[in-house]
This record gives C-alpha cells, structure tokens and sequence, in this order.
C-alpha cells in the first residue's frame, strides 16, 4: 500500500513549482485593475465578479473567488457556461510567467520585466490584446499535460480504491484558491484526503461518484 500511495504521490500531486513571487502579485494586481476600471476601460463583454454573483444558478456547483469573468472566447476549459476567464489562471502559472518573460526579452525593452508587464497590461491580459493569443496557448498547453496526469491518477485509484467518492472544485474555486484543494477523494471508510490536480474529467468509471 505505501508503495501504491507513494506512486499516486507523484502522478497526482502538482510539480513544485517555484513561483515568481513579484510576478504572480503584477499579474493579480494589474487583473483587478484593468477589469475593475482602476485606471483602464474594461473590455467589452467581461466583469471582475465572482461566479456565484453572476450566475447564481450555478452556485451549487461552483463558487469562486474574485476574478475575470468573460468573454465567453477566453472561457477555462470546462466551465464555458459561467464564463471563468482562464486568463484568471496566468498569475500562478509558472509557464505563463516564463512566456512573459521571453516576450520581455524579445521587445528589446531595457527596463525590468516586472515595469514591462505594468506598461503592456492591456496586450498582455485583455481579450484583444497583442500577447493574449501567446499566454492563453502556454496555459492551455499545460491544461492539457495536466489533464493527462489526472486521468493516470485516477485510472490508478480506479483500480486500486474502488467504491470511493469524489469532491471535485472548479477553477477559481475558493478552496482551490486559499487552501490549495482540486480534488478531495473520501474512502468507503469515511477518512478522505485533499490533492491539488490539473482539471478534472467527470467522464469516469460507474463506480465512482462525483457529488
């Protein structure tokens, strides 16, 4: 058993990324204030808000934090019909960062890369901006290997747990957010476990169930 758990450990288990610190509160601050009108106009079609505010209807299923919602092009994979913006996802996206980062770089732009993304916020993180197209596809890229890993992961507690129950959160949710929770897996015991995972496929095995 230690040794299947110390396999699941590694597929399920996000890589430890080391953050920019300094970036990933550029990007959260210039978000809020190009989508709240705090020195920019907000771009047609989005709102800073919170899911369940702007769509109470799904409330039950998912309730975010403070962030981008809209255009429904730029919409997280998975959650179209509420409209989380995956730009929500590039303040802690360590692969988005270095894109911005290689963007800096070939602008020939002398000043630092942090003073770079404050000047170009609007190409940078607005729906029709010049670099949106270059991060959206660096997030979707690692969307996607993510998504591959989950599905090991579960495949492997498919087989090895059966009978066990899931909690999945949508992207933006506040215990994704504040407590680093994607997944929390409850065994027929009753004990449960938290994990974060990239997004999760609720296509699964009839014997499991997602409340």
């Amino acid at each position: 058993m230690m040794k299947f758990l110390s396999t699941l450990k590694g597929i399920i288990v996000e890589a430890q990324y080391r953050f920019d610190d300094t970036m990933v509160k550029t990007i959260r601050d210039l978000l809020k204030q190009i989508y709240t009108g705090n020195g920019y106009n907000i771009p047609p079609g989005t709102q800073w808000s919170t899911v369940q505010a702007v769509y109470p209807e799904f409330s039950d299923v998912c309730q975010t934090k403070e962030g981008v919602i809209g255009p429904k092009e730029l919409a997280h994979p998975g959650e179209e019909k509420y409209n989380w913006s995956i730009i929500n996802r590039f303040d802690t996206n360590s692969s988005v960062h270095n894109k911005i980062k290689e963007l800096h770089t070939q602008s020939g732009d002398e000043v630092n890369v942090y003073t770079w993304v404050t000047n170009n916020a609007v190409d940078l993180f607005t729906p029709n901006g010049r670099y949106i197209n270059d991060l959206v596809r660096e997030n979707l890229r690692t969307y996607m290997r993510g998504k591959a890993r989950e599905r090991q992961a579960i495949d492997i507690l498919s087989d090895k747990l059966p009978n066990i129950t899931l909690q999945k959160f949508c992207s933006g949710a506040k215990e994704d957010f504040s407590k680093g929770k994607d997944l929390v897996v409850t065994l027929p015991n009753g004990s449960s476990f938290s994990t974060q995972v990239k997004p999760f496929d609720t296509k699964m095995s009839r014997r499991w169930t997602d409340p």
